[in-house]
C-alpha cells in the first residue's frame, strides 16, 4: 500500500514538474522578469554587504595577500556553473541554444581578446559592472556614467545578434533603446554602429527605404575606415531591394577595381545580377568568393555566397549544384545561426526541396521555413475546413517541425521540451486536424494555410 502511495506521489510530481515547465515555456517573459527582479534585489543586498567585486578580489590577493574575497567569487560561480547544469538536467533551458555556446567551437582568440579588453575595462572604470551597479545605486556618477556605456553597447549587442537570428520583432526594442541612448555628436563610433544595425534590420523588415537612409547615415559617419566597404556592399543591397538597379548599378561602377573584387562586394554584385536576371553573371560574380580567392571579412558573410549560389543554380536549372551550394550554405549559417541571410534572400520552394533531401540542417531548415511564413497563416484555400479548435502557440511550433524527418525526441531536443509534451501536442493536433497520421497533418495544415505550400505544389 505504501508502495502505491509512493508511485502514486511521483506521478503527482511529475505532471507539477510538466505543468511548471510547460507553463514557463508560455510565459517566459513574465517569469523572467519576476525571477530578475528577486535575484537583482538579493544581488544588490549581497553586492552591499559584501563589497562583491570580481577586481577587487584580485586586488586583495595583490596588495594584502586577503583571498576572502576571491573565493567568494569563486564560490558564486560554482553556484551559477551548478545551477545551470541543474536547470539543463531538468529541460528548462537549452545552454546549447544560448549565444555564448551555439557556435561548433570555441573561438579562443575572441574570448582572449574580449578577457582582455574586459580586464582593462574593469581596470579604467574602478570596479567589475556588479560592483558599479551598487555604486551607481548609491549615487556614484562616475559609475552610473560606466553603466551607461555598458547598456548602449549590450543594446547593440543584443539587436544585432537578434537580427541575425531572425528574431526580429525583439531586435527591434533593442535597436530603439540604442538609438535613444546614443547621440552622434557626442559619439561618432557608437552611432555608426546603431546606423548600421538599423539598415541591416530594415532590410530585413522588407523596408529597403529605411535601410538605404540608415547606411547612407552610416556611410558619411564612417569615412575612409574599413567598415565603410561592408556598409556600401549593404547600400547595393539597399538600391536593389528598392528596384532601383540603374543606381546600384552606377554605384557598383564607381567603385575602385579592389573594392568590387572584395567578397562583400562581389556577394552584393551577385544580387544586383540576380535581380537583373542574369544567373549566369551571378554565379560569376561569386566564384572567386566560394573558391577563397575573394576573401570576406567575416565567414558569415560565406553564408549569403552560397545561398546566392544555390539561387543562381536553381534559376539555372541545375538542382544538383543548387542543393550542394545550400547545404554549404546551411553549413556556414548553423554554428551562429545566421539566419537573416535566408530572410534577406528567401527562397521557401529550394528550402522545402531541399528538406526532403539528405541534409544535416532540417530543424534549421525548419526554422527558416517558420521565419519566412512569419508565424501568419497563409490564405486559406476555398472548401477548406477550419480546425475543430484553435492550435495553441505549442502546438503550432511542433506542427512547423512535422514536414521535417525529425523524430518526436529530436523535435523535443530542438524545443528544449520532454519527448512526452511534444507526443502530447502531436496527438492533440491529429485530433483538432481531424486526421490519423503525421503526413495527413502536414498536408491538412497545407490546404488550410497553416503551413506553407510544398514545393511540388508551387
Amino acid at each position: 500500500m505504501r508502495s502505491g502511495r509512493r508511485r502514486q506521489c511521483r506521478r503527482g510530481v511529475g505532471r507539477m514538474i510538466e505543468a511548471l515547465r510547460d507553463s514557463i515555456g508560455q510565459h517566459t517573459a513574465t517569469y523572467l522578469a519576476l525571477g530578475g527582479l528577486v535575484i537583482g534585489c538579493v544581488f544588490g543586498a549581497v553586492v552591499f554587504a559584501t563589497n562583491f567585486c570580481a577586481m577587487g578580489s584580485l586586488s586583495d590577493i595583490h596588495n594584502f595577500g586577503d583571498w576572502r574575497r576571491f573565493r567568494a567569487w569563486v564560490l558564486a560561480a560554482a553556484v551559477a556553473l551548478v545551477g545551470a547544469q541543474l536547470l539543463q538536467a531538468g529541460g528548462v533551458v537549452a545552454l546549447d541554444k544560448s549565444m555564448y555556446l551555439a557556435g561548433s567551437g570555441l573561438n579562443w582568440v575572441g574570448h582572449s581578446l574580449g578577457g582582455l579588453m574586459f580586464g582593462f575595462g574593469m581596470v579604467f572604470t574602478g570596479g567589475c559592472p556588479s560592483r558599479n551597479l551598487a555604486r551607481a545605486g548609491g549615487g556614484d556618477l562616475r559609475s552610473l556614467l560606466t553603466l551607461i556605456a555598458l547598456g548602449l553597447f549590450a543594446y547593440m549587442a543584443l539587436g544585432s545578434v537578434l537580427a541575425w537570428w531572425g528574431r526580429l520583432d525583439e531586435a527591434e526594442a533593442w535597436v530603439q533603446r540604442a538609438e535613444r541612448t546614443v547621440r552622434a555628436e557626442a559619439d561618432p563610433a557608437a552611432a555608426l554602429r546603431v546606423l548600421y544595425f538599423r539598415g541591416q534590420f530594415e532590410l530585413g523588415r522588407g523596408r529597403p527605404v529605411g535601410a538605404l537612409a540608415a547606411f547612407r547615415a552610416a556611410e558619411r559617419l564612417a569615412g575612409p575606415y574599413p567598415v565603410a566597404r561592408q556598409i556600401r556592399a549593404w547600400l547595393l543591397h539597399a538600391l536593389v531591394r528598392l528596384g532601383d538597379t540603374e543606381r546600384a548599378e552606377q554605384a557598383l561602377a564607381g567603385l575602385g577595381e579592389p573594392d568590387r573584387d572584395r567578397g562583400e562586394m562581389r556577394s552584393a554584385t551577385a544580387v544586383l545580377r540576380l535581380a537583373q536576371h542574369d544567373p549566369h553573371a551571378a554565379t560569376a560574380a561569386l566564384a572567386p568568393v566560394l573558391d577563397g580567392s575573394a576573401p570576406v571579412i567575416r565567414p558569415i558573410w560565406l553564408a549569403q555566397a552560397f545561398l546566392l549560389e544555390a539561387i543562381a543554380r536553381d534559376a539555372l536549372g541545375d538542382q544538383a549544384a543548387a542543393g550542394h551550394a545550400l547545404e554549404r550554405a546551411l553549413d556556414q549559417a548553423e554554428p551562429d545561426r545566421a539566419l537573416l541571410w535566408f530572410l534577406l534572400h528567401p527562397a521557401p520552394g529550394l528550402l522545402e526541396r531541399h528538406a526532403r533531401q539528405r541534409t544535416a540542417h532540417a530543424a534549421l531548415i525548419a526554422q527558416i521555413l517558420d521565419l519566412l511564413a512569419g508565424n501568419r497563416p497563409a490564405p486559406r484555400p476555398a472548401g477548406s475546413r477550419p480546425p475543430l479548435e484553435p492550435l495553441s502557440k505549442s502546438e503550432i511550433r511542433v506542427l512547423r517541425y512535422l514536414p521535417t524527418h525529425l523524430s518526436a525526441p529530436e523535435i523535443a531536443g530542438e524545443l528544449s521540451v520532454s519527448t512526452s509534451t511534444v507526443k502530447t501536442h502531436m496527438r492533440n493536433l491529429y485530433a483538432k486536424l481531424g486526421v490519423h497520421s503525421r503526413a495527413e497533418a502536414v498536408e491538412s495544415a497545407r490546404s488550410l494555410g497553416l503551413l506553407a505550400p510544398s514545393a511540388r505544389s508551387r
